[in-house]
C-alpha cells in the first residue's frame, strides 16, 4: 500500500469512527428535550467542495470499516474529550448517505453498557440499576461535516456536528440488574406482586428514557477527528474543538509513536471488554495494556469465530463464557494475567482478524493501545 493510501485510510477510519460515535452513543428510547448546540468559534474551511469531498469519502467507506466491529460505548459521567469505555456495541447494521457536506447515518447492533443510576419507583420508593445492561440499539443521526486547518499547531480537524437531535431505539436484553434503595423501597419491592407495581417492569422504560436523555445531551457538541500533521496520527475526540482550544492527550501519550487504537477501559467485576477486529493484513502488531488501578486483568486473543461465539453467548446469558477456563477455546499462548503491564502479539500467521478479551474479578481501569509493526510517523507538512 502506498504512503498516501495509508494516510488516507487512517483519516478515513477516524472519520468512520466519528460518524459512528455520534450514533452509537445516542442510546435513546422516547425522545427527550435535547437541542443541538451552535458550533464553537472556529475558522473552518469554507470550501463547500472540499467539505463535500470529505463527507463523500466517509459515506463511501465508513460502513465497510464499521460492520462487525466492537465499538466502545463511553461512560456517561464525564465531559472529557477522551472518554473511558464502559461497554461495546457490536455493529451489524450500517448505512451512511451524503447530501452536500451533511452525513446521515443509520447504525444498529447488540451490545452492553455499565449503568449505575437511581430512579424513582412507585409509592415514594426508589430503585437502583447497577450493573452491565445488555441491549439492542438502532440509531439514526444527521450531522454536518466541517474541516479546519491549523498550520500554526500543525493540525487538521474534521468536525461532525449533529444538525438535529438523534433518533434511536434501545431495547434491554434479558434481566436488568436492579435493587431497591433500602428501607421503604425494600418493602415496596417485596409487596410489588400484590400491588401490581413490579419494580422490574418499571425499570425497563425508566432505564431507556433516562439513559437516552443523558447520552443525547453529551453528544450535543458532536465529535472531532484530530489529525496531527507532523506524524499523520488521527485521533477521535468527543466535542467540536474550536480555534485555540487545546487537544487532550490520549491515554498512551508517547511522542512519535503511531498507533491503531488508544483507549481507556473501565472493567467491572463479572463484566468484560471485547475489542477488534484488529486486522493483520498490513502487518503484525501488538496489543499493549497497563493496569492503572485495581485488577489483575486477564487478557486473551480470540480469532473471529470464537470472538463471535463469546459475544453471542454473553448477550444471551449475561455470563462471560470461558472466564473460568471453559466454553471458549483460544490459541496457545494467547492469554496473560496482567497485574501492571502486558503485551499480546497480533500475528497474521496465527489469527487474521484477532480480537482481544479483557476480564477482571475486581474493578479495574485499564489503558490499552494497538500498535502495528512498521507504522512510523509520516509527516504531512514541514514541522522543523
Amino acid at each position: 500500500m502506498k504512503r498516501s493510501e495509508r494516510v488516507s485510510m487512517k483519516c478515513l477510519w477516524g472519520l468512520a469512527a466519528a460518524v459512528c460515535s455520534i450514533a452509537c452513543s445516542s442510546q435513546s428510547g422516547p425522545q427527550g428535550e435535547v437541542s443541538t448546540r451552535p458550533a464553537p468559534a472556529r475558522s473552518a474551511i469554507q470550501d463547500a467542495a472540499l467539505r463535500s469531498l470529505v463527507a463523500e469519502v466517509g459515506a463511501h467507506r465508513a460502513c465497510e470499516l464499521l460492520r462487525g466491529r466492537f465499538l466502545p460505548l463511553p461512560e456517561e459521567r464525564t465531559s472529557r474529550q477522551h472518554r473511558t469505555a464502559e461497554g461495546r456495541l457490536w455493529v451489524d447494521e450500517c448505512r451512511v448517505e451524503r447530501e452536500g457536506s451533511t452525513l446521515t447515518a443509520h447504525v444498529a447492533g447488540r451490545g452492553w453498557q455499565w449503568v449505575e443510576r437511581t430512579a424513582p419507583g412507585p409509592f415514594g420508593s426508589s430503585f437502583t440499576v447497577r450493573g452491565t445492561v445488555r441491549l439492542r440499539a438502532s440509531i439514526d443521526v444527521t450531522g454536518a461535516v466541517d474541516v479546519t486547518s491549523d498550520l500554526t499547531r500543525h493540525r487538521a480537524l474534521i468536525a461532525i456536528t449533529p444538525t438535529e437531535p438523534p433518533a434511536a431505539q434501545v431495547t434491554p436484553i434479558g434481566t436488568i440488574p436492579l435493587a431497591p434503595a433500602g428501607g421503604w423501597s425494600g418493602i415496596i419491592a417485596g409487596l410489588g406482586g400484590l400491588l401490581g407495581v413490579s419494580p422490574r417492569q418499571q425499570a425497563r422504560p425508566l432505564l431507556e428514557q433516562r439513559a437516552a436523555l443523558t447520552v443525547r445531551q453529551q453528544l450535543a457538541d458532536g465529535v472531532t477527528v484530530h489529525l496531527d500533521l507532523c506524524t499523520g496520527q488521527p485521533d477521535l475526540l468527543f466535542g467540536v474543538v474550536g480555534d485555540d482550544e487545546p487537544i487532550e492527550s490520549p491515554p498512551f501519550d508517547e511522542p512519535g509513536v503511531r498507533w491503531v487504537d488508544n483507549t481507556r477501559v473501565h472493567l467491572h467485576p463479572g463484566g468484560l471488554d471485547l475489542s477488534g477486529p484488529w486486522s493483520t493484513e498490513e502487518g503484525d502488531g501488538a496489543f499493549e495494556l497497563v493496569v492503572e488501578s485495581g485488577g489483575p486483568v486477564r487478557a486473551q486473543i480470540l480469532c473471529a469465530e470464537p470472538a463471535a461465539q463469546l459475544a453471542s453467548s454473553f448477550l444471551a446469558s449475561g455470563v462471560v463464557p470461558g472466564a473460568a477456563g471453559d466454553g471458549v477455546r483460544t490459541r496457545s499462548g494467547s492469554e496473560q494475567l496482567v497485574h501492571e503491564r502486558g503485551e499480546l502479539r497480533l500475528s497474521a500467521a496465527e489469527c487474521e482478524h484477532p480480537h482481544v478479551l479483557l476480564t477482571s474479578h475486581r474493578d479495574a481501569i485499564v489503558r490499552t493501545r494497538v500498535l502495528r509493526d512498521g507504522l512510523d510517523a509520516e509527516p504531512l507538512v514541514g514541522c522543523d
